[in-house]
């Protein structure tokens, strides 16, 4: 029996990784004809990179970029053939620098540009830019900044591409462009806030870089400045575009200057790491998160990862840590069985404490039943 194990990570307790591993060792103490095979999946947010160079399919690529405070560090990237794969959070993430109110004024995506130019030069036709994790709200222009464009101010000077400049940009020169015509840009976004407004960026997702107090007026000001030279000079609206707001601005950034589309991240994903022919022949697949709710089922892994095995006609089971969702609801999207870790725990805080215990003896409960059922379907008992 082969079970695919697809699960996003239950965040602070379980990692997709583990999670797999506890699958297997309950496999082993059941049956040697149990076969578990970990296939590790991302919805484009932080921790994405990862699961597509665990696929096989790209090389790592690593050079020295810029942080989201300008200090060089080092990051990767992933390269297969003409394609190339970007993760911000690797250059310009969140957890690349230590909290402090009023960061997403001095924060800037400038790295991430500089992988982008890097991939460019070693002559990428199609890049994808997974913006999940953000430290930043500058609009993508530090970005652009590193592909050549200059943003500058009334006395024609150029500005250091952060957040808190936006609002002293005036004029964009776009001579120095680095940019390719014919590159195919897609950038992955799992949420589709507006560029400005109380859904933007900054109003929106802006806390949890600093934007906090007499910075949070300040910068949502210069987005809504910035995005009216844009739509002066470019002649595309950013304000109310939909994806636009993602990471802090950088994908409207970049759908305005260099054509990006945006597009899911987990369908694009498992596109990339060719999840249908990992399930092809599976007798069920195991996903899970940490709750399952209807946002679960709205670009997140486990609607992802249910609509290919859905076409194949491959069960789907998931083991999560607390469901929400009706039996309807369940069956609706491909799911034909849930165990909850909760279901195993005393309470919600043992549940994720001891998370990997119970992971265990959930994972032996729902493997047996599918062991034992597929032996009587095979007339064995």
């Amino acid at each position: 029996m082969k079970i695919i194990s697809a699960s996003d990570s239950f965040k602070g307790s379980l990692s997709s990784g583990r999670i797999a591993g506890i699958l297997r060792q309950a496999a082993e103490s059941i049956s040697p004809d149990i076969e578990v095979v970990a296939c590790p999946v991302a919805d484009g947010g932080e921790g994405t990179l990862d699961v597509i160079l665990q696929s096989g399919a790209f090389r790592e690529v690593r050079r020295r970029a810029c942080n989201p405070l300008f200090d060089e560090i080092s990051a990767a990237y992933a390269v297969s053939g003409k394609t190339a794969f970007i993760e911000m959070a690797q250059a310009s993430g969140l957890t690349l620098i230590p909290y402090r109110e009023g960061n997403a004024a001095m924060t800037t995506t400038f790295g991430t540009g500089q992988l982008i130019a890097d991939a460019l030069q070693k002559g990428a036709e199609e890049i994808y830019v997974a913006v999940g994790g953000s430290a930043t709200n500058d609009g993508g222009i530090g970005a652009l900044s590193a592909l050549g464009y200059r943003f500058l101010d009334r006395q024609g000077h150029a500005l250091r591409p952060i957040g808190g400049n936006l609002e002293k940009i005036e004029k964009i020169d776009a001579s120095g462009s680095l940019w390719k015509d014919g590159v195919k840009l897609t950038v992955l976004a799992d949420v589709d806030n507006p560029f400005v407004g109380e859904q933007g960026a900054t109003r929106f997702y802006g806390k949890q870089k600093g934007a906090v107090g007499r910075w949070v007026d300040s910068l949502e000001s210069g987005m809504v400045h910035f995005a009216d030279i844009v739509e002066k000079e470019l002649g595309v609206r950013l304000h109310e575009m939909p994806f636009a707001g993602a990471a802090g601005g950088l994908a409207g950034g970049l759908m305005a200057f260099l054509g990006a589309k945006p597009r899911s991240g987990i369908e694009t994903v498992l596109r990339l790491i060719g999840f249908e022919e990992k399930l092809c022949g599976a007798d069920g697949l195991i996903t899970g998160e940490g709750r399952l709710d209807r946002q679960s089922l709205r670009g997140k892994v486990i609607a992802g990862v249910c609509a290919p095995a859905r076409r194949l006609g491959v069960p789907v089971y998931a083991i999560v840590g607390s469901s929400e969702l009706t039996p309807q609801e369940l069956s609706a999207v491909g799911i034909v069985g849930v165990e909850t870790l909760i279901a195993d725990s005393l309470s919600l805080e043992d549940a994720i404490e001891n998370a990997p215990v119970h992971m265990e003896n959930v994972a032996k409960k729902m493997l047996k039943e599918l062991y034992t059922k597929r032996k009587r379907g095979a007339g064995y008992e």
